[in-house]
Parts: structure tokens; sequence; C-alpha cells
């Protein structure tokens, strides 16, 4: 459900349960006395006026857009504060920052500090224009204390190697902390690119992002038969193996195969897989794993039996895919000799 509310004044505490909906405040105010809580869920959308109090996110999407209001934002662990307005400061312990509003990319503001223990920043990148094509935190100051960095890129973006993105604007003195486990300097794995992070970038500290270059993963497909010799009527175990040669972990790597002409599917063998197999996808079999890293293989076994009147060998095939990207794609598939 959507609410309207043109204006709200809070003069106290104050408690919003919005619920599965949204309630869209055209304009808040309240003395820097005043809290408004959301808590419930749902969607709180504060567009404008003086608000001074403490606007807190325990749970739901509290999102500020208000350009002027000198409030103090937390989120909490099941929080998110987003908006592309203006606070007087933002705290977040355990919830989530994310600078936007709906599904537009844009840069949230925070006049003081903003100072995270533990939560999470959430980055949003479509394009290379700050606030624009990717979002943005801007603050007089910057705490990161265990904060992870979730970083996403919009359907069908590539960035160059070399791109950078000033995620956090920091207005003075240095980045206090980093993200977990990305000290000063550290590259990293995310969204199929390798980035860098540095918390002296800019004018000497913001909190800048450059892509290094895509990630690879070199994926291989091998099949055998077992027994190698059959007759009509005999259970054929098909072992289907993915290889990766790198240099990066291939994410979400899937084995492809289909139920061969002279055989009926039995079942499949695949610890560690998600497996969709007939009846539910025609004569095909599709199995996802978990992350596969450079260097290791792993197998699954595709059982069927060869069907009576079957003459001649079983041809059978495997290919092999990911979301990393593979430019050696000559090896991503194999046949049954």
């Amino acid at each position: 459900a959507l609410l309207l509310a043109t204006r709200r004044a809070a003069e106290a505490d104050a408690r919003v349960a919005v619920a599965n909906g949204t309630l869209l405040v055209g304009a808040l105010s309240g003395p820097p006395a005043a809290t408004l809580e959301l808590v419930g869920g749902g969607k709180l959308e504060i567009d404008g006026g003086t608000f001074a109090g403490i606007a807190v996110a325990a749970q739901g999407n509290l999102t500020w857009d208000a350009p002027a209001a000198p409030a103090a934002a937390r989120a909490g662990r099941d929080g998110f504060i987003r908006g592309t307005g203006t606070l007087g400061s933002l705290a977040v312990t355990g919830g989530t920052a994310w600078p936007g509003s709906g599904p537009a990319i844009g840069t949230l503001a925070v006049a003081g500090p903003a100072d995270f223990s533990g939560g999470t920043l959430r980055i949003d990148i479509a394009g290379t224009v700050p606030g624009m094509g990717y979002s943005r935190l801007t603050a007089g100051s910057l705490s990161l204390a265990g904060t992870l960095l979730d970083l996403r890129l919009a359907p069908g973006y590539a960035p160059e190697p070399g791109d950078t993105f000033t995620i956090v604007q920091v207005g003075a003195g240095p980045v206090a902390g980093t993200f977990r486990d990305l000290p000063e300097g550290a590259t990293f794995a995310r969204a199929g690119y390798r980035w860098a992070v540095s918390y002296r970038g800019g004018d000497g500290n913001d909190v800048v992002l450059r892509v290094v270059r895509q990630l690879e993963a070199d994926l291989s497909a091998a099949i055998s038969a077992d027994p190698a010799a059959y007759r009509p009527g005999d259970l054929l175990a098909l072992r289907l193996t993915m290889a990766n040669a790198g240099p990066d972990a291939a994410a979400s790597p899937r084995f492809y195969a289909s139920v061969p002409p002279g055989t009926s599917f039995v079942r499949v063998d695949a610890p560690g897989h998600t497996c969709v197999t007939p009846p539910y996808f025609a004569n095909s079999i599709t199995c996802t794993g978990a992350t596969l890293e450079p260097g290791a293989s792993r197998q699954i076994t595709l059982v069927v039996r060869v069907n009576p009147g079957s003459a001649g060998p079983v041809r059978a095939t495997v290919a092999v895919a990911s979301h990393t990207s593979d430019r050696h794609t000559v090896n991503d598939g194999a046949a049954l000799a």
C-alpha cells in the first residue's frame, strides 16, 4: 500500500510501522529531542522538512530525500538508510547505508560524521559520473569498523580497467579504519572484476575504487563412460568433469548435458550442486555448483539406462560455463569418444 502525508510533526518520540507498504512524507519537522523510529519493515520516505531529531531505521527502508534536514540517522541491524538528501550525521550499527532512492542512483550527503560499526555500505555502479553513474556517500568525516562493502554492477555495464569511482568523499581528516578485510591498497574480486581500494584517494582522504581488470577463468570439460562396454538394458554412468585453469575463480559454474539418444534418464549424482533434470527440463540436465577456484576440478555423474533395442555406441556431450569471463571457449565442451 502507498500512503501519502504532506506534512508531519514529531514533537516527541514516535514509532512508525509501515509493514509491507510505503509511507511518503512531504515535509517532516521536529526538535532535536524527538526520535522517529521505523519498525516492522516497509518503506518510510521523507522528502523535505526541517526535522532535527534522531531518525532510526530499526527494520525497513528509511529513505531520506529531504535536502537540508539536520537529522541524525541510525541504521539498526535490519534497517536501511537510503536517500539522496542531506543528514546531519549517520551511524550504521549492523544495518546498511545505500545511497540512492528507489531504482535511481544518487548521492547521500552527511554534513557531519558517518560512523560505521559493522554494517554494510552498498554501492551501485552503472557509469563513471559520481551521483549519477554510481552511488556515492559524502561525509564530513568517516569511520569504518568491520564494515562490509556491497558492490554491485548494473546489468550490462562493463567498466574499463583504470576506471575510478570515488564512493565516499570525505570532508576533513583521514578515514578511520577500513572495510572488512580490505586494507589500504588491497585488491579484491567482486562483480566479475578485480578492484583496488584506497582510503587516501581524491584530495587525500576519499575512498576510491579502481578497476584493475576483468576476472578471467579458463574452464574445460571432459566426459567418460563406466562401464566402457555396455549392452541394451545396462546402467551407464557418464562422468562429467569440469576444471578451472584460472587465473581467477569461476563464479556459479554450471554443467550442461542431455540424455543421450537411445537411453533413458535414471538420476544425477551431484553432491553440492543444484540440478534441474528430466522431466522438469525435457531431456536436459543443468547442475550449478559453488565457486570453482583456479587449479581445482569437480565431477558429477549422469546415470542413464541403455534402451532395449538400442544399437551402436552412446553419443553423449557435456558443456561447462560460469558467470566469470572465459575467453578460451574451445575447451568448454566435450563428447564421449
